[in-house]
C-alpha cells in the first residue's frame, strides 16, 4: 500500500467519525433539547467540512500527472 493510499484511508476515517459524532450530537439534542449540545452539534459541522476538504485534496492529489499538470 502506497503511502498516499494509507493517508486516504485514513482520512476517509476522519471524515466517517466527524460525521458520526456530529449526527450522535443531533441524536442528543432530540433527546434532551438541550440548546448547549445543539450549539455543540453546529460547531461540529467546522469538522465535518474540514475532513470532507481533506479528503477531496488527498483524492486530487493523488492523480497522477497528466500532459497539462507534470
Amino acid at each position: 500500500m502506497t503511502k498516499s493510499a494509507e493517508n486516504i484511508g485514513l482520512q476517509r476515517w476522519v471524515a466517517i467519525i466527524a460525521i458520526l459524532l456530529f449526527l450522535l450530537k443531533l441524536a442528543a439534542y432530540y433527546l434532551t433539547q438541550s440548546v448547549a449540545i445543539l450549539t455543540d452539534a453546529l460547531e461540529s459541522t467546522v469538522n465535518v467540512i474540514a475532513g470532507l476538504i481533506g479528503l477531496y485534496s488527498l483524492l486530487i492529489a493523488a492523480k497522477p500527472s497528466d500532459i497539462d499538470h507534470p
